[in-house]
């Protein structure tokens, strides 16, 4: 089985260049999960240091192309904070599934890749060193949209049965640090579920 990083971002806003990191948590397993939080440039270093000593494997997140990634890589910068993270714009949107993958997913219909205009945001090819990057969110885009969903984390998560924690994101600077942490790993580990709900070969590209 393919080895899974799964990675979230909390944040003051939603503005790259005004807004700030509060949290960030990465989740390979219930029993192999981190949350850092405080000085954003120790989150960033830390982040860093916790991907450069694992083996090589697949960062996934949710729009982590068009929002955690230029987040992360944004602030690292203007904190002049070392992270081994390579972007670049795309033109076009992550790797479409081919025939074979689409009549197998879902059964009601394909899911396919949004690309960067039709999501309305930047999108980015992104890798963090030794590993892969993979935004798992336009895989479900079309599966929520036959449902009625937003094809928010949250919508699509609760749909499938994954409990996630709510908060009202005006406030996420007045959470205490357990709060914002529960509420950072909540998210990631439901993006670490759908992940493994997708099929192999969509996730390593073979």
């Amino acid at each position: 089985m393919t080895e899974l990083i799964a990675l979230d971002i909390e944040t003051t806003g939603l503005d790259v260049v005004r807004d700030r990191i509060l949290s960030v948590a990465l989740y390979a397993s219930e029993t192999d999960c981190v949350a850092f939080f405080g000085d954003e440039s120790r989150v960033i270093g830390s982040v860093d240091a916790w991907l450069r000593s694992r083996p090589p494997s697949i960062v996934v997140g949710w729009h982590s192309s068009a929002f955690d990634c230029p987040m992360l890589r944004h602030r690292a910068d203007s904190n002049g904070e070392p992270l081994t993270l390579e972007l670049r714009r795309m033109e076009h949107g992550p790797r479409r599934p081919n025939r074979r993958e689409q009549a197998g997913w879902p059964a009601e219909g394909a899911a396919r890749f949004a690309s960067s205009s039709e999501s309305g945001t930047s999108a980015y090819w992104a890798r963090f060193g030794s590993h892969e990057h993979l935004d798992i969110a336009p895989f479900w885009r079309p599966w929520a949209q036959m449902r009625g969903l937003s094809g928010g984390l949250k919508s699509v998560a609760k749909a499938n049965g994954i409990p996630v924690l709510e908060v009202d994101r005006t406030r996420m600077s007045t959470l205490s640090a357990d709060q914002l942490c529960q509420y950072n790993l909540s998210d990631v580990r439901a993006t670490y579920r759908l992940a493994r709900m997708l099929p192999q070969s969509w996730l390593t590209g073979s």
